[in-house]
């Protein structure tokens, strides 16, 4: 499927509007929808058309049919360009409940066509219009051209995991020799996903902590997003057992902090509403660990402590020296047992 840039020509009574997409399969239907009431403010327009190759208008009225002329236009674009011929923008034409202010009684069209006469073609000037199509696809230009990668620089190992957004792989970077972690993402997925996903690339790109993983660049396959950080060769956590009570307390210093793993939306209010507060076994932690989990786990705020004075709980004075490496030494040294017992 093609990935390279395209121009949407918006056909109105009064002329024609034409505006460059560069990433057109991360456009939704609202997007462009307000770029075309942009164009249009006296009007009412909730669909547009296009025509088909037979001349057929074929009308849009959400997402998937939205993707559907997509594909119909970069397939007919494809040909265009082997046929050795420029490829014509993408044409669509808006269903308005009313018709303009202002009519157009005598039929005249901008012409948007260069001719020897004039290099420039007319368009309704809209910026307003133009800014609604490229906001979210220059923003992913500007990240994409940012980094060094590209998909020649990728040696593909192993899936790592898979899920709604996408599949996850162990990969190695050729140039530099260096393994990476490259998220594939299809972009066939739902708008709220792309919107998920638009996100996190944006926060990997602009995030700087020693707590997010390194983000090195991303780029398009086809259409296909991948998105490519630092390879994290602990692996998951569950997979080491019930985690020591002094590795713990540093996390539960990060958790006070604020820095603590979000889970999701619904599964914490279904643990706040339907369950019970957790509570430890007894006689398998200490009594300071005991208590602070104790205090954390009231369900009203008024007897739960503040942070300030969670950070003074004996248990995080505890283990509170300042320093978090003993998590990833606890980590490397449980990953070289496991190693070991495999052999």
């Amino acid at each position: 499927m093609d990935t390279d840039g395209i121009v949407i020509r918006i056909k109105t009574p009064v002329g024609d509007m034409d505006s460059p997409v560069d990433y057109p399969f991360l456009l939704n239907f609202n997007d462009l929808l307000v770029a075309i009431r942009e164009v249009m403010p006296e009007a009412t327009v909730t669909a547009f058309e296009y025509e088909d190759e037979v001349g057929d208008r074929i009308t849009v009225r959400s997402d998937e049919e939205l993707k559907a002329m997509l594909s119909y236009y970069c397939n007919t674009m494809t040909e265009q360009r082997i046929n050795g011929l420029l490829p014509d923008p993408l044409q669509i034409f808006p269903r308005a409940g009313k018709t303009p202010g202002i009519r157009n009684i005598h039929g005249l069209k901008v012409n948007t066509r260069p001719s020897p006469a004039n290099d420039c073609a007319q368009t309704v000037p809209n910026a307003a219009a133009n800014n609604s199509l490229k906001k979210s696809s220059a923003e992913l230009k500007r990240i994409l051209s940012n980094g060094q990668i590209n998909g020649q620089d990728i040696e593909y190992q192993e899936q790592l995991g898979h899920g709604n957004g996408g599949t996850v792989y162990k990969a190695n970077h050729l140039s530099y020799k260096r393994v990476l972690a490259v998220k594939v993402i299809p972009l066939d997925i739902t708008v709220e996903l792309q919107k998920q996903i638009m996100s996190e690339l944006e926060i990997l790109y602009k995030c700087d902590s020693p707590y997010i993983i390194t983000f090195f660049g991303a780029f398009f396959v086809e259409n296909r997003i991948s998105i490519c950080t630092e390879f994290m060769d602990g692996g998951s956590l569950d997979v080491y057992k019930r985690i020591p009570e002094y590795v713990l307390g540093r996390i539960a210093v990060a958790l006070a902090l604020g820095m603590f793993p979000y889970p999701q939306p619904l599964q914490l209010l279904q643990c706040i509403v339907d369950e019970d507060p957790p509570v430890l076994p007894v006689g398998q932690f200490s009594e300071t660990f005991v208590h602070f989990v104790t205090q954390c786990m009231k369900r009203q705020p008024k007897e739960r402590p503040a942070p300030n004075n969670l950070m003074e709980h004996p248990f995080i004075a505890q283990h509170n020296d300042g320093s978090a490496e003993v998590v990833s030494q606890w980590v490397s040294h449980s990953l070289e047992e496991r190693r070991r017992l495999q052999v």
